[in-house]
């Protein structure tokens, strides 16, 4: 798949999010893919997982693809969401190396992940809420566990970036 790609480094999995087209956004495709490449590192015995970004006009990722989003029901049966499930809870440190800005659905990707180290021009803007896309309870009940209160609700309240 050319909006994913792979390559194994020794003990180390690089998975690089490939979709200029679009600003990084994932599709459904995509998110699968991100899965079984996690599922392919674990079984490998590798030793992490790094997750990045061919930059696209500054954007690490613009988060979902919300053009395959039809209805409220697909939205909680997302794949994107059950590769944030398979990212936290794989067995391997998953880290993103962000450069650029962070949107959205990509945010709560680095939210999951177990490090994430960003560029100092890097910025997060959650947009979701502002565009009327919800997420489930867990969701931002896992926001509020890894960032706190207070930026959770400077991100979804205000959609600026921090």
């Amino acid at each position: 798949m050319d909006k994913i790609l792979c390559q194994h480094n020794q003990d180390i999995t690089i998975i690089t999010i490939n979709n200029a087209a679009k600003r990084n956004c994932f599709d459904n495709e995509m998110s699968i893919a991100v899965v079984q490449l996690i599922r392919e590192a674990e079984n490998k015995k590798q030793r992490a997982i790094v997750i990045n970004a061919n930059l696209s006009q500054g954007i690490f990722s613009a988060g979902h693809d919300l053009h395959e989003l039809t209805s409220a029901g697909e939205i909680i049966n997302d794949p994107m969401f059950e590769m944030f499930k398979v990212i936290s809870h794989s067995p391997l440190p998953v880290i993103a190396q962000v450069e650029g800005a962070v949107y959205a659905g990509a945010l709560h990707l680095l939210m999951v992940c177990d490090m994430v180290y960003a560029t100092k021009d890097s910025s997060l803007i959650m947009s979701a809420n502002k565009m009327g896309v919800p997420f489930s309870l867990s969701n931002y009940q896992h926001w509020l566990a890894v960032i706190g209160i207070h930026k959770v609700k400077e991100l979804f309240f205000t959609a600026h970036s921090i």
